[in-house]
């Protein structure tokens, strides 16, 4: 608690305080791919509205991602062929010419795609929280703070995953991220802080209003 000058108190807390985390979207796969991911984008924006979200995707996916006008900046980065029927393939080069555009540092970074195969680059991201589907190798799920529970895909086997839509699997990772009270919070600011000048003959301005 804190005493004004008139002897009143008030009481700080954050509630309702504007959340402003740095947070990274990994979505390295097929334009497809991507449209499915819009519902789990959505609500990642809507659960920080004030945040600011940078995105790595396949330079198909570019034009769609920029009409949704989520994200800050959008990074394109060519991990698949052009065929979905190619694997995945990137250098060495590539990975470090894409590190070195992105931040220093994100709160938060998730890998929206289930599959293992593009799980290196979270683990190379600086981030507090990474959030993804497990891989099945330690070394990479180790570099994980959030991990959820996968299944390997076997041709002709049914899995509780391969049984759930796509769209609900990524939904499930924004949902796991911890909670916080300001969570959806989206509020206009209830005052501004005071903007303080002292002008040359020493009268200090705040707010526009002269004291």
């Amino acid at each position: 608690a804190h005493r004004g000058s008139a002897g009143s108190t008030f009481q700080s807390f954050t509630l309702f305080d504007h959340i402003r985390k740095k947070i990274l979207v990994i979505k390295l796969d097929h334009l497809g791919d991507f449209v499915l991911a819009i519902p789990a984008l959505t609500r990642l924006k809507a659960r920080y509205p004030h945040s600011s979200i940078d995105v790595v995707l396949g330079s198909g996916s570019a034009p769609i991602a920029t009409s949704l006008n989520l994200f800050a900046r959008i990074h394109t980065f060519a991990f698949f062929k052009t065929r979905s029927s190619e694997s995945a393939s990137a250098t060495e080069r590539d990975v470090r010419d894409l590190l070195g555009r992105l931040e220093s540092h994100y709160d938060i970074a998730i890998d929206f795609r289930r599959q293992g195969d593009s799980r290196f680059l979270l683990a190379r991201v600086n981030a507090t929280t990474k959030v993804g589907y497990e891989t099945f190798d330690p070394l990479t799920d180790d570099c994980l703070q959030v991990v959820l529970k996968s299944h390997p895909d076997t041709a002709f086997e049914a899995t509780p995953l391969n049984e759930t839509s796509i769209s609900l699997q990524m939904m499930r990772l924004v949902d796991a991220l911890p909670a916080s009270p300001n969570d959806y919070v989206s509020l206009p600011e209830l005052r501004e802080p005071p903007t303080i000048t002292a002008a040359a003959t020493g009268s200090v301005n705040l707010n526009n209003g002269t004291l």
